[in-house]
């Protein structure tokens, strides 16, 4: 057979094996990762499942609005792996996205869910599910701009397909077949992998050629997508357009747009230079291919007169720096190149807290980064040459939320080493906040890295440890004690906090009385908000339990 390099691609796949076993021993594997073949987390589907679930699909929906259903049947699954509802999952992520009218950021996740739960169950053997994962498997082929990633996604379409085609019942053997026609030229490559054969063995064989035919004439059709015309060109097949009498079969992954529909941003644009596959160390290819040249959603921004009446709602003492960080936001569509904002204030009163909820009212996907004794400068990422390379922290969290406008909340700044013996993290923060971050090189890409759209949100109780250039990149909003005054809105924020946490009804936890408020009033005069939380706290177990309240 002809050293062709399409073959020499298969071959690489196949060496590709011999080392994902070890990969799959310390890391999650991406979606895209698993439909190339790679094993679960540990060799384990349950173990996948709940830290996908814990570490990825709840954290990014959490805060998204509309997406109940889907996350009553991902807590289900967190609850309980098992087929049926993991096929739940998938069912409810994949009609949210054929309703659309999703918030930019939102279809994406919904889209990996899908994918990702509907992979799960064929796996526990829930054969509905083989049309929507042969789709997704060849969906991912014709994104891919690597021939051996081609290949190995097309072993899953060929896999889930042969499984649907081996004896079991007819409809789903029926409904198998009808994926055919939308696999490529699976039998015209002259490869042909064990599922090849299982499928062969398992049809008719006067069926044989009249399949070999109609997959043939599909192929051909479908050539005009990104890998159609690479394997047309290495084969010399004249492409031709898709029409829609095709267009079932490609649902719902291949006619879902690609690209955001709202403002977007390309974060990391080109990582040839690097090398492929996973023998590179650390191989940062393969870890942030799936946002090489992807253009990712830009956060929105919401009615900013809503969000100011909710914030100040909550934190009436901090309407003055509420308003000045929402205000940098004023005529603007998208969250992008918003000034670094330091709250500056006395331990206690709420700085912490209000960052958080700024960035869950604009509906920001978020992490907390606690600064307080940090002795390095790891944050701004890791050059490959050593053993615990990584990429910059920031740039980490685009790729695991697929947005463009995280938010990273650094808690405690001015309690930062300062110590330069591995690098300061003042240091390391000053290239990621001025005016070179829309091309910041990260260490481990080696590639400029636009975080333009990331928004950058510190807590202090000091200005002096911050004083320099670091301070000068930073819009300060000084943060007041609250007052007595403030007691009633804390109080209703300290409640709802506790009636989240319980997850018990509302009316099981009723509002403080007359003579609780006046309790609390009698105790509190204002200043740090942790002895009035220490209080309430004891109010509550005085409630339940009058043993618990000394």
């Amino acid at each position: 057979m002809t050293d062709t390099p399409f073959r020499q691609a298969v071959l690489e796949a196949l060496r590709a094996e011999l080392v994902q076993h070890e990969h799959s021993q310390y890391s999650l594997p991406s979606t895209a990762e698993l439909y190339r073949g790679h094993p679960f987390f540990k060799g384990d589907l349950e173990k996948d499942v709940v830290l996908w679930l814990q570490s990825h699909a709840l954290p990014r929906l959490k805060g998204a609005k509309g997406v109940s259903k889907v996350l009553t049947t991902l807590h289900r699954l967190n609850d309980n792996v098992c087929v049926d509802f993991a096929h739940d999952a998938a069912r409810a992520a994949q009609l949210m996205l054929r309703d659309g009218g999703l918030t930019p950021g939102v279809d994406l996740v919904l889209d990996d869910i899908f994918q990702r739960c509907a992979l799960y169950a064929w796996e526990m053997g829930h054969q509905h599910l083989v049309p929507d994962v042969a789709v997704c498997a060849y969906a991912l082929a014709a994104r891919s701009r690597e021939t051996v990633h081609i290949v190995r996604y097309m072993q899953k379409a060929l896999t889930a397909l042969a499984s649907a085609m081996t004896p079991g019942p007819r409809g789903d053997r029926d409904r198998g077949r009808a994926m055919k026609g939308a696999l490529g030229r699976l039998v015209g490559w002259g490869y042909y992998a064990k599922e090849t054969s299982l499928a062969e063995e398992a049809l008719k064989a006067e069926d044989k050629e009249a399949i070999r035919d109609h997959i043939e004439k599909q192929f051909r059709r479908i050539a005009d997508l990104d890998a159609g015309k690479a394997l047309a060109e290495a084969d010399n097949v004249e492409p031709a357009g898709l029409d829609d009498a095709d267009a079932f079969m490609l649902e719902p992954a291949l006619q879902r747009p690609v690209t955001p529909t709202g403002p977007s941003l390309i974060v990391v644009r080109d990582l040839s230079h690097l090398p492929e596959g996973k023998y590179d160390r650390g191989a940062p290819r393969a870890e942030f291919s799936p946002i090489e040249g992807v253009p990712l959603p830009l956060a929105p921004v919401p009615d900013l007169a809503e969000a100011s009446t909710v914030l100040r709602g909550e934190f009436p003492w901090l309407a003055e720096p509420i308003d000045r960080l929402l205000g940098s936001l004023a005529g603007r569509d998208c969250v992008r190149m918003m000034p670094p904002s330091l709250f500056l204030g006395r331990s206690g009163c709420g700085k912490t807290h209000l960052a958080r909820r700024v960035a869950e009212v604009l509906q920001l996907q978020h992490i907390l980064y606690p600064a307080g004794g940090s002795q390095d400068s790891a944050v701004a990422g890791t050059n490959r040459q050593w053993s615990s390379s990584r990429a910059a922290l920031p740039t980490q969290l685009i790729l695991r939320t697929r947005s463009a406008s995280p938010c990273l909340i650094v808690d405690e700044i001015d309690k930062a080493g300062t110590s330069r013996k591995n690098g300061q993290l003042h240091d390391a923060l000053l290239s990621m906040l001025g005016e070179g971050r829309e091309a910041f090189l990260d260490p481990f890409l080696e590639a400029p890295v636009d975080l333009s759209g990331v928004v950058w949100l510190f807590t202090a109780n000091e200005r002096q440890p911050l004083r320099g250039p670091l301070l000068d990149r930073l819009v300060v909003l000084d943060c007041p004690d609250p007052g007595p005054g403030d007691m009633d809105a804390i109080v209703q924020g300290l409640l709802a906090q506790a009636r989240k946490e319980s997850g018990i009804d509302a009316r099981f936890t009723p509002d403080l009385d007359s003579t609780e408020y006046a309790v609390l009033h009698r105790g509190w005069r204002g200043g740090s908000i942790r002895p009035l939380k220490r209080a309430f706290d004891r109010l509550l177990a005085l409630r339940s339990a009058p043993g618990l309240a000394h």
